[in-house]
């Protein structure tokens, strides 16, 4: 595989937020896949791989790059505590109910953790839609 640039990395990194944005969780995964498992911008690969797989349903291939975006994001991460309420939801779907309360727990600990996230996430218009706490994804 050719090693691509910074800027190239950053790129496909973009256009995968971008896509589960818009709800093609399919299209996020080819634009990863074109990085490769390169070590930069390891964290934000491994959260967009694990939600695009969860909103495919894929709860199981999920719960492996959520869980090495979890140990990777800092706590002050926008997408820090989202991680961990993905990866509660991938287990909870598995049948792993104590990993999935344990996962609950640590969410609520980056929120309680975090102010500057909660004053973020208040300063933002919407979230995106592929961000489990929207309207259209409870019950």
């Amino acid at each position: 595989m050719t090693t691509l640039s910074l800027k190239a990395i950053r790129r496909h990194i973009a256009a995968a937020q971008g896509y589960l944005e818009l709800d093609m969780p399919t299209h996020a995964l080819a634009e990863l896949e074109l990085i490769g498992q390169t070590e930069c911008y390891r964290a934000a690969r491994s959260f967009l791989e694990g939600e695009a797989q969860r909103v495919l349903g894929h709860y199981e291939l999920a719960v492996k790059p959520l869980r090495r975006a979890t140990e990777l994001l800092p706590i002050d991460h926008i997408f820090a505590q989202q991680a961990w309420i993905s990866l509660s939801e991938c287990f909870r779907e598995t049948g792993q109910t104590e990993l999935a309360q344990v996962a609950e727990l640590a969410a609520q600990a980056v929120d309680e953790l975090n102010p500057r996230q909660a004053a973020q996430a208040a300063a933002e218009d919407t979230p995106p839609a592929w961000i489990p706490n929207q309207p259209r994804f409870r019950d």
